[in-house]
């Protein structure tokens, strides 16, 4: 993708470079170099707040029907994009291209269903026992700020730009910097869209350098979090300090149950489609499987079945259903895992080591 870089929005304006060291993108699928993206420190932090501020006091007023229209207008504009932001999904995580192609379908229906919820912001009035009437209207919160992470970059997004935009609320982003150019492209699509400057901006760089100044900043009165439960606590002890408000999707790491009454070939080939999807990185992705001991074996062969039925291969090829771990440090960590498994006493019935013909 030559003609597409990496850049920052701030304020209004795209950047393709900053002072500091530029960020390197490693292709999952062959380890090279994609592309570097600008990285953002303290002072594109502090701008970007200062810009903040100022959209604040304007879109807090404008009229939900108005910020509908910008909300339909992004969702145009993603359409526009829609073969790019794939490809440059496909490119950054490694997903193959016909998985991440439904990934951006959400992404802009996202946009769609939140400007129908920004035409709805009804307050109420409610009938007081003491005679007269209460009424209640609903206000922005204020600046809100997302952090989002690299295995559903531009569902992750969609999910925290749309409704902060629909309540009235500028939204400071970011998103991991292993998928610079997919955010980029959004932040384009909301531009075009006609969000205001400064009500979306996107900052890149690493969480120990943007996250503290986001977190400590006063007039951020809402953080929104898609990550691990180890880092949702880390950021809900910072929130209370400010007393912001918080929204947190979490890992998860619940059981799947299968009774001896159940459909097993049915459980098997479902449980398979959602642990196999997006090479297993999924918050929501099935670890533990308890089988009733009479189907432990049928179980397992399903499993087995659809899991040697996966096509390994490059991301951009559109026979591929399974593309690679998207980090190497999560590569290493599934094969210490699965060493110590085996090595624990548990019986291995496929895979288990990276396939010769794609290491």
């Amino acid at each position: 993708m030559p003609d597409l870089i990496p850049k920052l929005l701030i304020g209004g304006e795209f950047r393709a470079q900053t002072t500091l060291e530029p960020l390197r993108v490693i292709n999952p699928c062959t380890e090279e170099l994609l592309w570097t993206a600008p990285r953002g420190g303290a002072a594109e932090v502090e701008e970007a707040l200062h810009h903040a501020r100022a959209a604040l006091k304007i879109w807090s007023k404008v009229h939900g029907w108005e910020r509908a229209k910008v909300l339909r207008g992004i969702a145009r504009a993603m359409e526009a994009r829609k073969g790019a932001l794939a490809r440059a999904l496909s490119h950054e995580i490694g997903r193959p291209i016909a998985q991440s192609e439904g990934e951006v379908l959400i992404a802009i229906e996202q946009f769609d269903w939140f400007a129908g919820e920004a035409e709805r912001l009804f307050g109420e009035t409610i009938p007081s026992r003491q005679g007269g009437r209460l009424a209640t209207a609903l206000e922005p919160v204020g600046i809100v700020a997302a952090f989002t992470a690299w295995n559903f970059p531009i569902n992750l997004l969609a999910r925290k730009i749309a409704p902060a935009l629909a309540a009235g609320c500028p939204i400071i982003c970011r998103p991991s910097e292993q998928t610079p150019l997919t955010s980029t492209l959004i932040a384009e699509a909301c531009a075009e869209g006609g969000a205001p400057a400064g009500t979306v901006q996107m900052l890149f760089g690493p969480a120990e350098t943007i996250t503290p100044l986001l977190m400590a900043a006063e007039e951020v009165r809402k953080i929104s979090l898609t990550g691990s439960t180890r880092v949702g606590q880390m950021l809900l002890a910072e929130a209370a300090k400010t007393v912001k408000r918080c929204s947190m999707e979490l890992g998860g790491h619940a059981p799947v149950v299968i009774c001896e009454d159940a459909d097993v070939d049915n459980a098997a080939a479902l449980c398979a489609l959602f642990k196999f999807r997006n090479a297993g990185q999924v918050c929501i992705a099935p670890n533990r499987f308890y089988v009733h001991e009479s189907l432990v074996e049928r179980f397992g062969s399903g499993m087995v079945k659809a899991g040697e039925a996966l096509v390994l291969g490059d991301s951009q090829d559109r026979a591929t259903t399974m593309g690679p771990l998207t980090l190497a440090s999560q590569r290493d960590r599934v094969e210490a895992l699965s060493a110590d498994t085996e090595a624990s006493g548990a019986r291995r019935l496929t895979g288990g080591r990276r396939p010769a013909n794609h290491n």
